[in-house]
């Protein structure tokens, strides 16, 4: 048994991204270092709601079961977080993320021998005992990563309560490839079902509303004073790329660690980590694919608009260049504006999600007879229950769960099939494995998921309409308005917030040679040929 009593946490660092601009990656190579102990990708972002819900009531005695009920992923490998690639680690591609439970619970039990409970100790003891789960070799003085990741600011106080030095590194990306990762995101993750990815992507990264509802502290530091201490930072991913050395060597110094080569290695659990399952697989640098999805996803207009409506971000995060004249910035408003009723690619792509279109009938069901309004709440209920199995390929992760370890790492293609259960008025399902997919759709996991009613030939489909079926249609034709207009608003909103709350953004690191003076290339990165068309 590891002795626990000689390590001592003296501070956090938290990565925030901004966008989909490579925090999963910083993570990775801050995985490996000696002062640094952490969990895979998001395995512990919940502890400060997990406390407050399941932990903080319970009795002390009772806390540490109460924490590895609620952080069930850090040692089940049915858990695993197939999104994130955490399935697939290794040379192989064949490890999985996690520790032993047994040995997690015997280190975290020694750990609160000598130390009392409270709910800096669970945070603290709960990742040294992960860390020594892995027989890695720590030092002495060490620091927690939590993956803070856009939560509410409540999280963030909650974390400066209990290290109030905590350093916070974000992660930022030109934005033209940022976006259209962001787009591309929302469709591999099936999130496109329950939200416009026009909509979303703008409300996050240039309103500051995470999933619309809640401000989201991604582009910003948490408190104003921490830009004046120098405790909010962020990195370029672009920069990442071209120079790790200097830019890991930079993080490193700024929080006050030793420099190892291990920072330069992309792991997690001390595995190698091959990126997430949609992004290219690599190991390690490589930045020329961080524009992929820009022309793909995003035509000319949209291009000029993402660059118009960021221009102050991209400017003070060194993208763009000096100033613009004041008749440019006028011109560039003006035509902004004046092709503002012009669609965005991704709408012409983004058909009516059946979710969707059932909301908005849901939405006026009370003005509606009895029985339609049961047979509207037995499609929402549907549509619901559908929505649960495709958001992040929820579908699969039982079909997973059920496999032996040596055959986590493949990757799950099904259909499922659901039935009316008349005993528990809903549905259970069947599972059908091996689905027939072309070869570039087998990268990833994939399912589809289907009533019973929707495959089979039914003679009644051919008779005539019912109202149910006609008030569909008419909430399809309003989703599409609502859509539209939805997408005009939110790109006047996010120009205008841009804006309004430009200077408040994190400031860059300032990047230095390896063990040498400064070195950041005052040059603008080389763009794109699709944002030199857009500018």
């Amino acid at each position: 048994m590891q002795d626990v009593t000689k390590y001592r946490v003296v501070n956090a660092i938290a990565v925030q991204n901004y966008g989909r601009s490579g925090s999963t990656f910083v993570q990775s190579l801050l995985d490996g270092h000696p002062n640094i102990l952490s969990t895979p990708n998001f395995y512990s972002r919940a502890f400060y709601e997990k406390w407050q819900e399941k932990i903080a009531d319970v009795p002390d005695e009772e806390k540490q079961k109460a924490f590895i009920g609620a952080f069930r992923q850090w040692f089940d490998t049915a858990y695993v977080d197939h999104s994130a690639g955490l399935h697939r680690l290794g040379p192989a591609q064949n490890q999985i993320a996690h520790v032993d439970e047994k040995r997690f619970e015997r280190l975290l039990a020694a750990f609160f021998k000598h130390n009392e409970m409270t709910r800096r100790n669970l945070f603290i003891g709960t990742h040294l005992a992960y860390g020594l789960c892995l027989d890695r070799d720590l030092a002495q003085d060490l620091w927690i990563l939590y993956p803070i990741h856009g939560p509410p600011k409540k999280v963030a106080d909650a974390l400066l309560e209990d290290f109030p030095e905590t350093k916070f590194l974000y992660t930022v990306r030109e934005p033209l490839s940022n976006f259209a990762s962001s787009l591309s995101h929302y469709r591999t993750s099936n999130m496109d079902y329950a939200s416009h990815p026009v909509v979303a992507t703008l409300g996050l990264q240039f309103c500051r509303l995470g999933h619309l509802v809640k401000e989201a502290y991604i582009d910003r530091p948490y408190r104003e004073i921490h830009r004046e201490i120098d405790q909010a930072k962020a990195i370029r991913l672009e920069d990442l790329h071209a120079q790790p050395e200097n830019v890991m060597s930079s993080v490193v110094t700024w929080l006050g660690l030793p420099w190892h080569d291990c920072l330069l290695d992309s792991t997690f659990d001390g595995k190698i980590w091959w990126n997430r399952p949609e992004s290219p697989k690599q190991h390690g640098f490589g930045g020329q694919m961080l524009s992929r999805n820009v022309v793909r996803r995003l035509s000319p207009l949209d291009r000029f608009r993402v660059s118009t409506i960021a221009r102050p971000k991209a400017r003070m995060w060194g993208y763009e260049p000096l100033e613009e004249t004041r008749t440019a910035r006028l011109g560039r408003a003006a035509l902004f504006f004046l092709t503002l009723w012009m669609p965005w690619r991704e709408e012409l792509r983004t058909g009516a999600s059946p979710y969707r279109v059932v909301q908005i009938l849901a939405g006026v069901r009370r003005f509606l007879p009895a029985s339609l309004r049961i047979e509207i709440d037995e499609r929402l209920t549907r549509e619901k229950r559908r929505n649960a199995y495709l958001a992040f390929d929820n579908g699969v992760r039982g079909i997973r769960a059920r496999r032996p370890d040596s055959d986590k790492s493949e990757w799950v293609q099904c259909m499922i099939v659901l039935y009316p259960d008349p005993e528990r008025d809903g549905y259970k399902g069947r599972i059908y494995e091996d689905l027939p997919v072309s070869d570039s759709e087998r990268h990833g996991d994939r399912a589809i998921v289907r009533f019973i009613d929707e495959l089979t030939d039914r003679s009644d489909r051919r008779s005539a309409p019912s109202a149910v079926s006609v008030l569909l249609g008419l909430s399809r034709t309003a989703l599409h308005i609502r859509s539209y207009l939805s997408v005009r608003w939110w790109s006047a909103r996010a120009y205008l917030q841009v804006r309004r709350d430009h200077g408040e953004e994190v400031g860059l690191l300032r990047i230095t040679d390896h063990g040498s003076a400064d070195a950041r290339d005052t040059a603008l990165p080389k763009k794109t040929e699709a944002a030199l068309s857009a500018a």
